[in-house]
């Protein structure tokens, strides 16, 4: 069977899953996605909370006026004394205290039910955090009300989600491109082979597509509006975008506005230097990788899962820089949590897979 089929039965199943025997992996309550832009918690029988990683406080007082969707709304547009910020940086912690209040705020959908259990937390993290990072991550789950956390490599739970077979043992790799990392891996009889990472991710694709805006065009959009252009462009699963968008902005030079055409193909090339960064990698995970496992991988291609995977035109790219088939993921915003909470609930997944902190 090939790799394609494979993830088509992956899907169908997923869409007929059964309750959850009870005592399966029970030592675990919830798990969380936490990533650069979009958070997302699960409990074993679904969805708990989904939202962007923004919060947004009252200079002074630290008083939080808004987190989620809401603080992601005042990006680049808050008053003075106001300051809206994610918490993460390339998929690590870097404010400590708002990271803290966004995972009590997304803990919190289930106050109700842990006032007198604190959970019991399994988080991903992407591949290459130090102690340091995954520290700082154990420390705000506490701070948020987790009672136990345990760590997942986010390849490992996007590779599951997405329905690769990694407990076969043919070879098989994710790519997961994020926010703030891309993170490669590869996987043979249930274990991670071989990993790297790349910052080369979404937020540079935004941050390189706004230069190129202003450079190119004059206009000054800021990233925030640069990402909402590469998304209508880009379109959503199986279904392309437009050829073309009609943007308007201000003129650097005249303070007027003016309408331009932007065109997919325009930005693809623009991040094109950014895609290599991400076939280097997966380069470098297949030179780490047994020759077996990335013979495998070469012939059945690899998988692309992560919010950063939609873009327009770098499937098509990508393929064609490594030399072998890219499949897209059926649901790739949602592979790795699905996959933490299918490891979750599948007691056949090895806890040698967890990550110390």
């Amino acid at each position: 069977m090939t790799l394609p089929q494979l993830l088509n039965v992956f899907t169908s199943r997923q869409q007929t899953d059964s309750p959850v025997p009870h005592g399966a992996s029970s030592a675990l309550d919830l798990v969380v996605d936490l990533g650069t832009a979009t958070t997302r918690v699960h409990s074993r029988n679904g969805p708990v909370s989904e939202g962007a990683s923004v919060v947004a406080v009252r200079t002074g007082t630290n008083k939080v006026l808004a987190i989620g969707e809401d603080a992601r709304k005042m990006l680049g547009r808050t008053p003075p004394g106001i300051v809206a910020t994610s918490p993460l940086r390339h998929g690590a912690i870097t404010e400590f205290e708002a990271a803290s209040r966004l995972l009590w705020h997304v803990l919190g959908r289930r106050r109700q039910w842990t006032a007198w259990a604190p959970p019991r937390v399994m988080v991903t993290v992407p591949v290459l955090a130090t102690s340091v990072e995954r520290r700082a991550l154990q420390d705000a789950l506490h701070a948020a009300g987790a009672r136990q956390v345990r760590m997942l490599p986010k390849p490992m739970a996007a590779a599951l989600g997405a329905g690769l077979p990694v407990w076969d043992g043919d070879g098989c790799m994710v790519v997961d491109v994020g926010a703030g990392t891309t993170d490669v891996a590869g996987f043979a009889f249930g274990s991670m082979v071989a990993s790297s990472s790349t910052a080369a991710a979404g937020d540079t694709f935004d941050e390189v597509i706004a230069a190129h805006l202003e450079s190119r065009h004059g206009l000054a959009l800021g990233v925030r509006r640069a990402q909402d252009i590469k998304t209508g462009l880009s379109g959503t699963p199986g279904a392309r975008g437009p050829a073309a968008l009609s943007v308007t902005g201000l003129d650097g030079d005249t303070g007027r506005p003016r309408t331009v055409q932007v065109t997919m193909a325009e930005l693809t090339e623009v991040v094109a230097p950014y895609v290599r960064m991400i076939a280097e990698t997966v380069g470098a995970v297949l030179e780490q990788s047994p020759a077996s496992v990335a013979d495998d991988i070469a012939r059945q291609g690899l998988v692309l899962t992560g919010g950063g995977s939609l873009m327009g035109g770098l499937r098509e790219l990508l393929a064609e820089v490594v030399g072998m088939p890219v499949i897209p993921a059926a649901d790739p915003m949602s592979s790795a949590i699905l996959g933490a909470r299918k490891y979750l609930t599948e007691a056949k997944f090895l806890p040698q897979q967890m990550l110390p902190v």
